[in-house]
């Protein structure tokens, strides 16, 4: 299987996991990172930047699945690659799930993180 897989902070536990995840499979992987700064920042440019880099790849490869991270907007991704990557079957793997975390936080909460994982988790199969 050819796993073209997107981690927009590719950093500490976000870059654990997805290493950790590559080193112990058996599958080919693309992997797309971004450095890990300015979480929110990401969250915001991820789906531009990432569409970019896998247009200019679709030419010359082909994946059989996509999974991302949290750090980005799946739905806003889907405007920015071409057709035969919106139709793969789409994984997003929440590694901090903003519509929960934090629960316990100082003043009031950004709730528009919390909706780009919901609209994430909408265009994810």
């Amino acid at each position: 299987m050819r796993i073209l897989a997107l981690n927009a902070y590719h950093g500490g536990s976000h870059r654990a996991f997805l290493d950790g995840w590559v080193n112990a499979s058996r599958h080919e992987w693309t992997v797309l990172t971004l450095p890990p700064h300015h979480w929110k920042w990401r969250m915001r440019h991820a789906a531009i930047t990432f569409g970019r880099q896998i247009s200019d790849r679709s030419r010359d490869q082909t994946w059989d699945i996509l999974l991302c991270t949290d750090m980005m907007n799946l739905a806003e991704l889907f405007a920015f690659v071409p057709a035969s990557v919106r139709a793969l079957p789409k994984v997003i793997y929440f590694h901090e799930n903003q519509l929960t975390y934090p629960d316990d936080f100082a003043g009031e909460r950004d709730l528009h993180f919390a909706f780009t994982h919901f609209t994430s988790a909408l265009a994810a199969d």
